[in-house]
């Protein structure tokens, strides 16, 4: 018996700054950190300003990246590393 892998389809995934709503909490989120955890079958992870680690499925995407988002994520680091950040 041969076990076959299947690939998916490629998931261009989100990007460093993307504005994301989580589809079960409906919670709002930056991506921060992007994850390839599965290479052939293109599975992303995220870290956002809310937390980690989030499958690609978890989120739909509000926006993309742009000065505001991006204002934001180095505010919420600032906030959680302190001003060193």
């Amino acid at each position: 018996m041969s076990i076959k892998n299947k690939k998916k389809k490629f998931v261009m995934p989100f990007n460093f700054g993307d504005v994301v709503k989580n589809k079960e909490d409906g919670k709002v989120h930056i991506i921060n950190e992007i994850n390839m955890c599965q290479l052939l079958n293109f599975e992303w992870e995220y870290s956002t300003n809310l937390g980690a680690w989030y499958s690609h499925e978890d989120f739909k995407l509000v926006r993309k990246a742009d000065e505001k988002s991006i204002r934001k994520l180095v505010e919420d680091m600032k906030e959680e590393y302190g001003d060193e950040w």
